[in-house]
């Protein structure tokens, strides 16, 4: 299949996890990526920890980008995005903890076989080891949405930001489409990071600027594997999720969805 895949890792401390990601990267069916850029945030590595992630990233014939300062995801996101030049590209954002399944790429491309499609999410795996009780503190109210399409009532009305947060692994857009996210839509109003809720400062932009179900699709097979454990922020910072979703969907305003001319121009040119 002639696609052209542009993957995004992000991470911090997931050296352990690290093989495992990037081989599930390297031993896709069919379809490969073209670019893989990995960005470690801020990690407290070692000298040695850090020449094994570089080793590992080039073998998967990847960039190791390494954060001085901590930028959280969205600004992780954002440096590895100014890597990636093809407008036309899908980029394909994967956690450093987490892997893909063999035939991923092969799926995305197929969904992306529709030419009005610019953006897809999916139905997420779940590897719970090490951490073996996260039910109650994990599947809480914002989280028993995930892993679904949106209502069409949501798509009428554009009120993905007051529906519960479905946009989850494996995340997929072209390229074009962050160029359309305003920089300073990517940290809070204050000028903070986003901490524990960049996903939805991703995902919600997008879907306000499509407008449409027919340029998004949510791929129901499972292609991803989601590690759950102890050290992900979910349970390092709480508090730092409820601001961010707070945020999103009291005091920072939707996108209006592009002009429907221009939105056809990008689909068919950037293909």
């Amino acid at each position: 299949m002639s696609v052209r895949l542009a993957v995004v890792v992000t991470s911090r401390g997931g050296l352990s996890f690290a093989r495992r990601c990037l081989e599930s990267i390297r031993w896709q069916q069919e379809v490969v990526a073209t670019q893989l850029v990995y960005v470690d945030d801020a990690s407290d590595y070692t000298p040695g920890e850090r020449r094994r992630l570089r080793d590992l990233v080039e073998t998967a014939d990847g960039t190791l980008l390494c954060n001085e300062k901590r930028r959280w995801q969205v600004g992780s996101i954002a440096r590895a995005m100014a890597r990636i030049n093809d407008p036309g590209a899908i980029v394909c954002l994967v956690d450093g903890d987490d892997w893909l399944l063999p035939h991923a790429f092969r799926t995305v491309a197929e969904a992306y076989g529709d030419p009005q499609i610019a953006m897809t999410w999916g139905n997420t795996l779940v590897d719970f080891r090490p951490f073996q009780d996260p039910q109650s503190s994990y599947f809480g109210p914002d989280k028993r949405t995930v892993n679904t399409p949106y209502a069409d009532e949501i798509w009428n009305h554009r009120l993905f930001r007051q529906d519960g947060f479905r946009c989850f692994h494996l995340r997929t857009f072209r390229r074009w489409l962050w160029d359309f996210i305003h920089p300073k839509d990517l940290s809070l109003p204050s000028g903070e990071p986003f901490r524990g809720s960049g996903d939805s400062a991703l995902m919600f932009p997008m879907l306000e600027l499509l407008a449409d179900p027919k340029h998004a699709c949510f791929i129901d097979e499972p292609i991803y594997v989601y590690r759950l454990h102890g050290d992900q922020v979910h349970h390092l910072d709480k508090a730092g999720q409820r601001e961010g979703l707070e945020a999103l969907r009291s005091r920072m305003p939707p996108y209006a969805p592009l002009n429907r001319g221009l939105l056809a121009s990008l689909l068919r040119e950037n293909r």
